[in-house]
């Protein structure tokens, strides 16, 4: 079965969402998950070490904590679905905050051989996926506001984008690793990334 099928049957789930849990997917749609975080994750990492003189040591990850971190994030979906009426979904920034919460709190990501006692990381990881998932967050807002344009020249467009630099990037970087987040304060945190022109 493709990708793109194993999406389309998840959004279906999605949409009934009643009784249904991360238990009752198949085989090949929670791999589609965990594949998805998974090349999340990478591209994180590969944020992490972005030195081009060298190239990053292999990363290493949990299996039984992926599949918690995803699971977990399946159940805020239905979450959604249940509790907030009229609500498609989580968006982007959201499911990054999510992402993000699980891997400082199960800190799932490692590197063989190497000690790293305050597992900073998975601090760096989180943080890179939060950021990331607000990148892509602005990118499609805007590519909304353009399409708008184009179906109606009158329509005045918002412009979308992210309120971070370097020392707000190295405040998180730091409360990430001795500070205790909620589910809920990372995602406000996450929309006030950011900015609505």
């Amino acid at each position: 079965m493709s990708e793109v099928e194993i999406k389309k049957q998840l959004d279906e789930i999605l949409k009934k969402y009643e009784g249904v849990t991360y238990e009752d997917l198949t085989e090949s749609q929670s791999g589609y998950l965990i594949n998805e975080f998974l090349t999340r994750a990478r591209g994180a990492y590969s944020g992490v070490f972005s030195d081009p003189k060298s190239s990053p040591p292999p990363l290493s990850y949990s299996h039984r904590s992926i599949r918690t971190i995803v699971e977990q994030v399946w159940k805020r979906q239905i979450y959604f679905r249940v509790f907030h009426d009229g609500v498609k979904g989580m968006n982007e920034l959201k499911e990054a905050a999510l992402y993000s919460f699980w891997i400082l709190k199960l800190q799932p990501f490692f590197i063989s051989g190497h000690t790293d006692p305050t597992n900073k990381l998975n601090v760096l990881m989180a943080l890179k996926v939060l950021l990331n998932g607000v990148i892509a967050y602005v990118a499609g807002m805007n590519q909304k506001e353009a399409d708008k344009k184009a179906e109606d020249s009158a329509y005045k467009t918002k412009t979308f984008r992210h309120n971070f630099n370097q020392p707000i990037i190295e405040e998180l970087a730091y409360s990430f690793l001795y500070r205790d987040w909620s589910k809920e304060a990372l995602m406000d945190l996450a929309r006030s990334l950011v900015i609505i022109e």
